[in-house]
């Protein structure tokens, strides 16, 4: 046994087990302490968009790019509103057309649904989809 050498009293198998669990229980250790720095280098998820998928019988597009939606699910039913944002994009399919061409496609048909994005923060229309 040699006092300045740690774990001499050891067999030799018996020091490459310890040896193994000190570097097993150093890497446990290390990967709990880098853990929340991975974490809190993570940022939160955030919605930034409500969508909804209408029926096109049950909206009312305005005439002008501007102006408000209003959703009608009755007659009775209180209307839900939302401005349509100043870039706002609209798509018949997955083409991108300007707002009088969308109004005329969705107006044509009141079978049609409508995929329409809302941002949370607003309230407005980012983006408007008449599926085909």
């Amino acid at each position: 046994m040699n006092p300045q050498i740690p774990n001499s009293h050891l067999s030799p198998s018996t020091a490459r087990v310890s040896r193994c669990l000190a570097l097993c229980l150093s890497l446990v250790s290390g990967g709990a302490l880098l853990l929340p720095m991975v974490s809190a280098a993570v940022a939160p998820m955030v919605v930034l968009e409500s969508s909804m998928e209408l029926a096109s019988s049950v909206t009312r597009w305005p005439s002008e790019a501007n102006g408000l939606l209003l959703m009608v699910g009755c007659t009775t039913c209180a209307h839900d509103r939302y401005r349509l944002a100043h870039n706002a994009q609209f798509f018949v399919g997955q083409q991108v057309v300007d707002y009088a061409e969308f109004r005329k496609v969705v107006s044509a048909r009141p079978d049609r649904m409508v995929f329409v994005a809302v941002w949370l923060a607003t309230g407005e229309i980012s983006h408007a989809t008449v599926i085909p």
